[in-house]
């Protein structure tokens, strides 16, 4: 069923496709690992590799940890990709690959400061990661990341606050 759900994005790089968190969880098990991360080394789509970032979260596949801690260190993958990264090394519980994962939210360039539609991702990628390494965060780097926190366009729903909640 992956496959051929990852053989869909053979031509397109977006399908506007996403799943409920739920459906994931019903759907995957650790057992997947090999295969998911067969497709993401495959993938050349966003959308689809973050799909399949859900896919390993939800099925908590320890084996794909330092893959997805890759993601966050790599200048040319996307806020959004970072952010699932982060958010599955979490629920996965790995705490192996919290340094790098707290330095590369420390370093990231954040989007131009009126890239409104920008800011959401970047949020989500800085609360995230510290969310992950919270324990490992010193105090002023936790302030560091809460400091780059970017302007949101006032029309736009967001859940910026929501995982503000999480970490505290």
């Amino acid at each position: 069923i992956l496959r051929s759900q990852a053989g869909l994005y053979d031509r397109l790089r977006f399908r506007g496709e996403w799943f409920y968190h739920d459906d994931i969880k019903r759907f995957t098990h650790a057992q997947l690992w090999s295969v998911v991360d067969e497709l993401l080394n495959e993938s050349s789509s966003p959308e689809l590799t973050d799909f399949l970032i859900e896919i390993a979260r939800f099925g908590r596949m320890k084996p794909l940890a330092s893959k997805l801690a890759s993601y966050v260190g790599n200048p040319g993958v996307g806020f959004r990709t970072k952010s699932e990264a982060c958010a599955a090394l979490h629920e996965i519980g790995d705490l192996t690959h919290r340094s790098n994962v707290l330095a590369a939210a420390l370093v990231a360039a954040p989007p131009e400061a009126e890239d409104t539609d920008a800011a959401p991702n970047w949020n989500m990628f800085q609360l995230k990661a510290l969310q992950y390494c919270f324990g490992k965060a010193t105090l002023l780097d936790s302030i560091a990341i809460l400091a780059r926190i970017q302007r949101e366009r006032s029309n736009f729903s967001s859940t910026t606050s929501r995982y503000l909640i999480e970490i505290v």
